[in-house]
C-alpha cells in the first residue's frame, strides 16, 4: 500500500510540470498599426470553428506588437485587426516574428455587423523560412490560380473527360 502511494506521488510530481504548457511569443509589425487594437483568439474546437478569446493588445508607436502565450499543444491562433484575421499555426515553445500587411480599418458601418467576415490571411513568418505557415502560403499562391482556372472551365460546361487535361496543363 505504501509502495503504491509512493509510486502515485512520484508519477504526479513527474506529470504536473508537463501539464502546465509552454510559452510561445508572437511579435509582429506592419505599416499603420500604431495604437490599433489586435484581438487574439485560439480555435477551441476544430469542428464548430469556435474561437476562445485570449487577450487584446495595442500596437506601439513603431507599429509593432508582442504577446506571450502559454499553450499545452499545437494550436491555431487568430489575430484580428481591422478587416484582417491572421491565422497562425503555432507549436509550443516556439517564437514567431510575423510581417503584417498595411492596416486597413474596418468601415464604421461594419463595426456592429455580425455578418461581416474579415479577410483571412496567413502572415509571413520572418524568423523561420521553412515554418509550416510559410509553406502553406507558398502552396496557396501556386494552387489557388490553378484551382480557379479549372473550376471556371468546369462551370462553363466542360466535359468530364476534359478535366484531367486541364489539371495537367
Amino acid at each position: 500500500m505504501k509502495l503504491n502511494l509512493l509510486f502515485s506521488a512520484a508519477a504526479l510530481l513527474f506529470i504536473m510540470p508537463l501539464s502546465q504548457g509552454e510559452n510561445i511569443s508572437i511579435k509582429g509589425s506592419g505599416p499603420g498599426y500604431k495604437g490599433q487594437e489586435l484581438r487574439i483568439f485560439k480555435q477551441s474546437d476544430p469542428v464548430t470553428l469556435r474561437h476562445k478569446p485570449l487577450l487584446r493588445v495595442r500596437a506601439d508607436e513603431h507599429d509593432s506588437f508582442e504577446v506571450h502565450l502559454t499553450l499545452n499543444e499545437p494550436s491555431l491562433i487568430y489575430i484580428n485587426a481591422g478587416i484582417y484575421s491572421f491565422s497562425l499555426f503555432t507549436e509550443t515553445g516556439k517564437d514567431y516574428v510575423i510581417l503584417l500587411p498595411p492596416f486597413e480599418p474596418k468601415p464604421g458601418i461594419e463595426e456592429q455587423n455580425p455578418f461581416f467576415r474579415e479577410t483571412v490571411l496567413i502572415p509571413e513568418i520572418l524568423n523561420e523560412k521553412e515554418d509550416v505557415n510559410n509553406l502553406i502560403r507558398s502552396f496557396d499562391t501556386e494552387y489557388n490560380p490553378i484551382f480557379n482556372q479549372v473550376a471556371g472551365r468546369v462551370f462553363i460546361n466542360y466535359k468530364r473527360t476534359e478535366i484531367p487535361a486541364l489539371i495537367e496543363n
